[in-house]
């Protein structure tokens, strides 16, 4: 009976064991895996982070690309329109020029009218002049006076064409 009690008690005990032993093993088997689920979650945070530290790196050698891109256009457009002052100068400058040559070429042009003109105001003197004369010398023949006046008449017509050919 001892040993039967013996046994029983043995038997009791290794069960009390087992069940502390099981029940210790399976909360080990879930810190484990609570562990591994923390890890696993480290490593996706960490890779998360990877990848955004590579997308930050890419962004900002894009933004350095871009930004000397646009270096670039401004320099560009800085000299385009320092060609077109230079192009807009120039044009000034022949415009200018242009405006020179024909006024020089107006007063040249007016200078000659008014030779013309007095040559005219000349010629009418000289007709006021031999009309003059003519009546002063009724004794003198009226085809003397006649021929004179013809004479006058065609020289004054003669710089009239001239002054209008000018």
């Amino acid at each position: 009976m001892a040993a039967v009690i013996g046994l029983m008690g043995t038997g009791f005990s290794v069960k009390v064991l087992a069940d502390n032993f099981w029940a210790g093993h399976s909360n080990i088997e879930a810190i484990n895996s609570d562990i591994d689920a923390l890890v696993n979650k480290l490593k996706d945070k960490e890779q998360s982070a990877n990848d955004a530290k590579s997308d930050l790196a890419n962004a900002q050698q894009q933004t350095k690309q871009l930004q000397s891109q646009v270096d670039s256009l401004q320099q560009q457009l800085q000299q385009a329109n320092t060609d077109k002052q230079s192009e807009i100068q120039e044009k000034i400058q022949e415009i200018n020029q242009a405006i020179a040559d024909g006024n020089s070429k107006v007063a040249d042009k007016q200078k000659e009218v008014d030779t013309d003109n007095q040559k005219i105001s000349d010629l009418n003197q000289q007709i006021s002049d031999l009309k003059k004369q003519a009546a002063s010398n009724s004794s003198s023949s009226n085809s003397d006076l006649n021929q004179a006046i013809t004479d006058v008449q065609n020289t004054k017509n003669k710089a009239d064409q001239a002054v209008s050919n000018n």
